[in-house]
């Protein structure tokens, strides 16, 4: 099985889980709500029971749609996300092998992200991201300050890594792995933009052109396109 049909079925099975799960823990209130009504249907609305029953309408309506969606991408390979996000950059088949043969070489991991050779790989329980290191255009640390009544906590360290597709990696790890993660794109990635500034998101969000514009000047001076 190669490597998209994996990743795709992991996510399909993850989904399917939570729907089945969704779908048994509503069916479950449902039979509760009627054992302690013991009434006609228009008691219990004017009960006030349509506010529960509502609710788990919303909940198994929402286990409905998990298990519909599965059973869609496992039958249809090109219906998921994964698939879809690999196309960007080429023949899925064709780079799904790729990455299988990337991933028999040594990679590190960084919090839930994993670079091989080539490829950074971000697994989610529900799909999975992925970008060809080449592809890289963007690179900044996050520091976010918790409070508790206004007293400090703690921190989290995130790595953002953009890319040239507008793809977006929010690697969370301890500061040491971000620094790390950062440190290596650095020099895997020499012609990417690394820090943030204002200016620079405001051109990310606003002229995107230009900024690939700037990362392709880059590759060029490097001699690298």
């Amino acid at each position: 099985m190669s490597w998209v049909q994996t990743e795709a079925n992991r996510g399909n099975r993850n989904l399917l889980v939570v729907g089945l799960t969704l779908g048994l823990a509503s069916a479950g209130v449902f039979v509760a709500i009627l054992s302690a009504a013991v009434t006609s249907w228009n008691q219990m609305l004017s009960d006030g029971w349509w506010i529960p029953l509502l609710a788990l309408g919303g909940m198994f309506g929402l286990a409905a749609w998990c298990c519909t969606k599965a059973f869609q991408r496992y039958r249809e390979i090109e219906a998921n996300a994964v698939w879809k996000r690999l196309a960007v950059y080429g023949q899925p088949k064709q780079l799904s092998a790729e990455i299988d043969q990337d991933l028999l070489t040594p990679s590190e991991k960084y919090g839930a992200l994993r670079m091989t050779s080539h490829w950074l790989i971000y697994r989610h329980i529900y799909s999975t991201y992925v970008s060809p290191i080449a592809d890289v255009a963007w690179v900044y640390e996050l520091v976010t300050t918790h409070r508790t009544n206004g007293i400090p906590t703690g921190k989290t360290f995130t790595a953002v890594i953009l890319g040239a597709h507008k793809q977006k990696f929010s690697v969370r790890a301890s500061r040491k792995k971000v620094d790390a993660l950062v440190a290596e794109l650095n020099k895997r990635a020499p012609w990417a933009i690394f820090g943030f500034s204002e200016e620079l998101r405001g051109t990310w969000n606003n002229n995107h052109p230009a900024f690939i514009a700037a990362i392709d000047d880059r590759r060029r001076k490097l001699g690298l396109k």
